[in-house]
């Protein structure tokens, strides 16, 4: 694997942490294709746009990873 894609898996791997996204649903959502990320890591090479849309993508949505939008709000006790 060339260390452009190794660079970039860790960058989804990080975003994905922080989001608590699955692989498919980022795969989907940025490339319409559930399986990008299995197939990155099988050496499925790519092109320089599919990088930008990706690193694209997580620039555009990093900002609100603090927020965790995938936990329920909690709740005060009664």
């Amino acid at each position: 694997m060339s260390p452009i894609l190794s660079e970039l898996l860790a960058e989804i791997d990080a975003f994905l942490a922080a989001r608590g996204m699955s692989e498919s649903k980022f795969g989907t959502e940025v490339l319409g294709d559930k399986h990008f990320i299995r197939e990155l890591r099988r050496g499925r090479d790519c092109q320089a746009s599919t990088i930008d849309r990706c690193r694209e993508f997580i620039a555009a949505h990093w900002v609100d990873c603090n927020a965790a939008p995938n936990k329920a709000p909690e709740r005060p006790a009664a």
